[in-house]
């Protein structure tokens, strides 16, 4: 494909609704994906230095590093979806999904700003050695945290509301450090608090 320059302001959009796609590793401005029923997938590291949107269809890391420097949005139309198939995924601003973020690999997603996962949006971890970290706030009400695998949630920001939990054998680890906060009144599977 040879050397793309972009514009800091410019946008990068995958709209092709009939095919899959390979996203190419490099540095994108702004990254939209808008597949219906299709994936994404990227085919080395890639940053974004602007927002992610996931409008529909899907985006998977294939194992990569992916990093986001602004906010990172999931819409609720048709399969929007977040794939974590390995390597490590860094949202550095606010989450906002609608949809689904899926950890299908071994590896750490982080998210350093504040999680909203509302509507049917479900965050899923479905591989043993996945960890997925939040470290600003929780508020997945109206969502779904689902254990798939043994892996790890860790919750380093206050815990609003924590939304529907399908446990498995899955652990989650609450590190907050803030000052006194709330946890919901449901059945906990396996929880470590410090």
């Amino acid at each position: 494909l040879g050397t793309f320059t972009f514009s800091p302001s410019s946008t990068v959009t995958l709209n092709d609704a009939a095919s899959p796609q390979t996203l190419p590793g490099g540095s994108y401005p702004n990254l939209v994906i808008n597949k219906t029923a299709q994936t994404a997938t990227m085919a080395g590291d890639l940053s974004v230095s602007g927002n992610l949107t996931v409008t529909d269809g899907i985006l998977n890391n294939g194992g990569f590093n992916l990093i986001v420097s602004g906010s990172t949005t999931i819409s609720p139309a048709g399969t929007s979806q977040l794939v974590h198939s390995g390597g490590n995924t860094t949202l550095t601003g606010n989450v906002n999904s609608s949809k689904d973020i899926t950890l299908s690999g071994a590896g750490l997603l982080r998210m350093l700003g504040n999680y909203t996962g509302g509507g049917t949006a479900t965050l899923a971890i479905n591989n043993a050695a996945a960890t997925a970290v939040v470290s600003g706030s929780y508020n997945a009400s109206g969502g779904t945290l689902t254990f798939g695998a043994a892996g790890v949630m860790e919750l380093n920001g206050p815990l609003t509301d924590i939304g529907t939990v399908a446990w498995g054998t899955g652990l989650l680890r609450l590190t907050y450090t803030g000052g006194a906060t709330s946890l919901p009144d449901i059945t906990y599977n396996n929880i470590i608090i410090n």
